[in-house]
């Protein structure tokens, strides 16, 4: 038979293991979430960035096809009045 002495370390040996197995189940499970919120601020951040991207070049192809097709004209009247010399009028429409 065991003695008093050699039941309670046999007992706090178990209850030593029996914690550090719990504190390893919940140390697991908190580096499984983190993982999985790592991951999805990544995706976000990638959908994050490519929109600004797309976005920026749909402003850029819109810009340039306003520019493609609007036509700019410019008038130049001179006058050749003798009083005023280099009297130059330019509008643009």
């Amino acid at each position: 038979m065991k003695t008093q002495s050699e039941l309670e370390k046999d007992i706090t040996k178990d209850v030593h293991i029996s914690l550090l197995q719990d504190t390893l189940k919940d140390l697991r499970k908190e580096n499984g979430f983190i993982k999985k919120t790592v991951v999805m601020l990544v995706i976000m951040l990638f959908f994050a960035i490519s929109g600004i991207i797309f976005q920026g070049l749909y402003h850029q192809h819109k810009m340039f096809k306003f520019l493609t097709e609007t036509e700019f004209s410019t008038e130049i009247h001179m006058d050749s009045d003798l009083n005023n010399y280099n009297n130059m009028n330019v509008e643009r429409k």
